[in-house]
C-alpha cells in the first residue's frame, strides 16, 4: 500500500503544530505509522522540538520554506520516506509562509507519486487573518485556501458561521471552490472524524490563477538566543515588546528560553496575541522571529 501524504498549511501562528499533534496521535491510534516533515522558515526548530517532545517521528527541513529554496530537498525527502516501506503516513506542516501550488508540484512528480499518493490538505486558520486587507497577506490566504479539503478555524472565543467568510476570499480570488469548514476546538474533535472524515480526503490541485510569491524576497527571520534565566512575566513582556512594532514588522516569535527557578518556558507570539506556558526541560533554548523588515539590534535587546 502506497504512503499517504497529508498536507496541514496555515499561516504563521494559526495552530497548525497543535492541531497535528492532535491528528497524529489519532491516526497512530488508529494503528498508522506516522511521520512528521517539518519545515522553519527560520533557523530554531521549535515545532519540531515540541512534536518530538510528544513523541513524534519528526524531520525538519529549516532556513527557507519548502516551496521556494528547500523544494528540491522537500522532494527528496518525501520519495525516500514513502520508499522507504516503513511509514503509512507522511504529515507535511509548511511554514506558515507558504504556497501549495508548489506542493503539488512535488507530489505529482513522477519519483513521489509512483511511491505515495496526496491525502488531505487541511488549511488552519486564525479567524482575525480572515479580515487581512494587505494584498500579500490576502494573496497568501487564497492560496492555502484554494485547494484545501478542509478549513479547521482555530482559536475560536465565541460561534460564528465562517462559511460565507472563507467563500468570501475564495471568490475575491477568482475560485469557486467550497471546501469543508469546522469550527471546533481540536480537543472536542471525535477521533473517527479525524481519522475517517480528514483523512480520508484527497487533495487535487483545483483550477485557480496561480500565485506566485518570492518568500524569501518578502519575509525574513531571525534567531535570538536569550542568555538568562526570566521569571512569566518578564518574557511575556518582552514577547509583546517584540511584536508592538518597535522591532519591524514581527509577525510570528516563538520558541523557549529558561525559566528562573529552573526549567523552560515555551513563547509563542503574534501582534495580536502572547501566549508563555510551561515547556518540557530537554527543549532547545532560542527564539525564531519571522516578519519584514526586523531591527535584529532592537530584539536581541528586548530579550537580553
Amino acid at each position: 500500500m502506497s504512503a499517504v501524504i497529508d498536507l496541514v498549511t496555515g499561516f504563521l501562528g494559526a495552530g497548525k503544530t497543535t492541531f497535528i499533534k492532535r491528528y497524529v496521535s489519532a491516526l497512530e491510534r488508529a494503528g498508522a505509522r506516522c511521520v512528521v516533515v517539518e519545515n522553519e522558515f527560520g533557523a530554531a526548530g521549535t515545532d519540531g522540538a515540541l512534536l518530538k517532545g510528544a513523541g513524534r517521528s519528526v524531520r525538519e527541513l529549516t532556513g527557507g520554506c519548502i516551496c521556494c529554496g528547500l523544494k528540491v530537498g522537500f522532494h527528496d525527502l518525501l520519495r525516500d520516506l514513502a520508499a522507504s516501506g516503513g511509514v503509512d503516513r507522511i504529515v507535511v506542516e509548511p511554514s506558515g509562509i507558504f504556497d501549495p501550488d508548489d506542493y503539488f508540484d512535488v507530489v505529482e512528480s513522477p519519483d513521489v507519486r509512483e511511491r505515495a499518493r496526496t491525502g488531505a490538505l487541511v488549511c488552519v486558520v486564525d479567524p482575525d487573518f480572515l479580515d487581512a486587507r494587505e494584498e500579500t497577506l490576502r494573496r497568501m490566504l487564497f492560496a492555502q485556501l484554494c485547494s484545501a479539503t478542509d478549513v479547521l478555524i482555530s482559536k475560536l472565543t465565541a460561534p460564528e458561521a465562517f462559511d460565507a467568510r472563507i467563500r468570501r476570499v475564495l471568490r475575491e480570488g477568482g475560485s469557486a471552490h467550497a471546501p469543508r469548514v469546522t469550527a471546533l476546538p481540536w480537543s472536542q474533535m471525535p477521533d473517527a472524524f479525524l481519522t475517517e472524515e480528514i483523512a480520508g480526503r484527497r487533495a487535487a490541485r483545483l483550477p485557480h490563477e496561480r500565485v506566485r510569491l518570492d518568500h524569501a524576497a518578502l519575509f525574513n527571520a531571525t534567531a535570538v538566543r536569550p542568555r538568562r534565566a526570566f521569571a512569566p512575566e518578564e518574557i511575556a513582556a518582552a514577547a509583546r515588546r517584540c511584536v508592538d512594532g518597535s522591532c519591524g514588522e514581527v509577525l510570528r516569535v516563538k520558541g523557549f528560553v529558561r525559566a528562573a527557578g529552573g526549567g523552560m518556558w515555551q513563547v509563542s507570539g503574534t501582534p495580536g496575541r502572547v501566549d508563555v506556558t510551561p515547556a518540557p526541560p530537554e527543549v532547545p533554548s532560542g527564539l525564531n522571529v519571522i516578519g519584514r523588515k526586523l531591527q535584529r539590534a532592537a530584539l536581541r535587546a528586548v530579550f537580553a
